[in-house]
């Protein structure tokens, strides 16, 4: 039978609420904090595994919730404006070198652009990357 042989705890998708409730492979789940993130050399260091950091930031923003590692909990500005936010993080601030801190920068920029530094929508954005282990 074709595909007998994948790897049956492999569990495909990624959770943007629980990222660290699905397994990458046997004994790796997907990272839901920067401590965790993923530094082998498979995925070119890591690149889609931990994806999911930035993604559970962005689910955090906007829904709300609280990190499993950190216990940082965020109250959600909603997704209309979480998307605004990362449409502009995305088109006028991040560039092909950006890192994680250089997000967190470039996302808290665009909030202060559209709301304000001293927002609610710009702090929550921040407090959700701290939540994440982003700082």
């Amino acid at each position: 039978m074709q595909g007998e042989d994948i790897e049956k705890d492999f569990q495909p998708g990624r959770s943007l609420a629980d990222p660290s409730s699905v397994r990458v492979w046997v004994g790796y789940n997907y990272p839901d904090h920067y401590s965790k993130r993923y530094v082998g050399s498979a995925d070119y260091g890591g690149v889609h595994i931990n994806c999911t950091i930035p993604s559970h930031w962005y689910y955090l923003l906007a829904h709300g919730g609280t990190n499993k590692t950190s216990g940082i909990s965020v109250t959600g500005i909603g997704l209309s404006k979480a998307e605004k936010i990362a449409y502009r993080t995305w088109v006028h601030y991040l560039h092909p070198t950006s890192n994680f801190k250089g997000a967190r920068a470039a996302s808290f920029q665009a909030a202060s652009d559209i709301y304000g530094s001293g927002s609610t929508e710009a702090q929550t954005v921040l407090q959700a990357w701290t939540a994440v282990g982003v700082t």
